[in-house]
């Protein structure tokens, strides 16, 4: 996400915090599942594959871009 961020801004932010106070729309939403990672662990199977089908959608949608 920072690489994303800089490369539309030439902005380099290296804190994850910081970094998510400029993002808006899915690429917040994906730093804030990364950040929040630990709590992944005790969700249930559905909301989990909701949260891998967010970010492959995400990531597929970022490598078309290069």
């Amino acid at each position: 996400m920072q690489a994303k961020y800089f490369d539309e801004t030439n902005q380099y932010i290296s804190s994850k915090t910081d970094l998510e106070k400029h993002l808006k729309g899915i690429d917040k939403e994906i730093m804030n599942i990364c950040m929040d990672r630990k709590k992944l662990t005790a969700m249930n199977g559905t909301d989990l594959a909701s949260y891998y089908d967010k970010i492959i959608a995400w990531s597929s949608k970022l490598l078309q871009t290069y």
